[in-house]
């Protein structure tokens, strides 16, 4: 793997790997202390499969992985906010896990996963508070969407190809609790609606445990 950083730098700036395919990298190490990924710095990395982030990772900007080869995403517990597109287009992405142990992601942008086409199952945590305008937009394989936050802010529906879409594709199934807003939504966009209050409410007690040990 292609280790990056140092101990003094906490961010990877703008464009820095862009189309970076003659090394034909497949996996990046992206050094402890990093905190951030600024704008379009592994755009086009069509030979990434891997990348691993470390716990002080918070935020990653627009465009960071759009179109690269991800297979699979692991997000750190810590990371709060994914921007805009910041993984769209990852044709091979077939898995995302947000959090090890547990997550603090808040926002999930628009188009941040749109056109990842291989991808079939997403766990949305109970931490996030926002998915973006067309955030699953194109993700033609995706079957079950998982939402946890009974309360979570959808993205206002956009048009793409004269027609109206929301941020989970209307073909998906959406898991969630009973009366929560990802009912609501699946309601509206013509969505299969399964409730999953058991599994809610021990995520919730999980997370309340947590907190009251720190």
């Amino acid at each position: 793997p292609t280790a990056v950083g140092t101990n003094t730098a906490s961010a990877i700036g703008y464009n820095v790997f862009w189309s970076n395919t003659y090394t034909r990298t497949r996996e990046f190490v992206i050094s402890e202390g990093f905190t951030t990924v600024r704008d379009n710095a592994f755009r086009d990395n069509k030979f990434l499969e891997t990348v691993t982030f470390p716990e002080s990772f918070e935020s990653i900007d627009a465009n960071v992985f759009m179109s690269a080869g991800l297979v699979s995403l692991n997000i750190p517990n810590n990371m709060v906010s994914i921007g805009e597109a910041a993984f769209a287009g990852n044709q091979s992405l077939k898995s995302i896990t947000f959090g090890k142990e547990y997550s603090s992601l808040k926002t999930i942008g628009k188009s941040a996963f749109s056109s990842c086409v291989a991808l079939r199952e997403v766990k949305l945590p109970l931490s996030l508070k926002s998915l973006g305008i067309t955030a699953f937009n194109g993700c033609t394989s995706l079957k079950d969407v998982y939402v946890y936050n009974r309360n979570m802010t959808f993205g206002a529906d956009a048009t793409v190809n004269g027609k109206q879409v929301g941020p989970i594709p209307s073909t998906a199934t959406i898991y969630g609790a009973t009366g929560s807003t990802a009912e609501a939504y699946a309601n509206a966009h013509g969505n299969r609606f399964v409730p999953i209050d058991n599994e809610v409410i021990a995520a919730e007690a999980a997370e309340a445990a947590r907190l009251a040990a720190i």
